[in-house]
């Protein structure tokens, strides 16, 4: 399934600012599955500890390591820095649970959840869930990558 550019946690906006954002592309970059009971707030959710209460939990289920991390500068028609990354793969075969959200955070997947800031998340089934019955999940980014922050052209 291909995924659209997520939207940016706050946190993640703000280091990248600041500069206090671990690289992206250092390849500490882990993805996680939420329930439908999640409902992101982009401006007060800022560590993977305040939203681990939503997160999958199931014999098939584990949060994955985001390999093949970069970041792309591309000019004009659709200026801007895409990041993106290879393929997200869950397992094949597997059985997950109802599911909504795709999230990424900073660190590697066994990392402490409260030192793993959110990068971005993504809603994989507006208005409904998702789930996996002893099949293959995995997820593409799009074209424009996992995120994308485009260049404001003024006139």
């Amino acid at each position: 399934m291909q995924v659209q550019p997520m939207q940016c946690y706050h946190i993640f906006l703000k280091g990248l600012l600041d500069g206090t954002m671990p690289s992206l592309v250092s390849g500490d970059v882990s993805a996680h599955l939420l329930a439908v009971t999640y409902v992101p707030d982009l401006d007060v959710n800022m560590s993977l500890d305040d939203i681990k209460a939503h997160e999958l939990s199931c014999v098939d289920y584990s949060p994955q390591s985001v390999r093949g991390c970069h970041v792309e500068t591309r000019l004009a028609p659709n200026e801007g820095w895409f990041f993106s990354s290879d393929a997200l793969s869950f397992g094949d075969p597997i059985t997950l649970p109802i599911f909504r959200y795709l999230v990424l955070a900073s660190g590697l997947p066994r990392q402490n959840y409260e030192k793993k800031k959110l990068i971005a998340v993504a809603d994989l089934a507006p208005g409904g869930a998702r789930e996996v019955v002893n099949g293959k999940l995995e997820f593409l980014p799009s074209t424009d990558g996992w995120l994308a922050i485009s260049s404001a052209v003024q006139s």
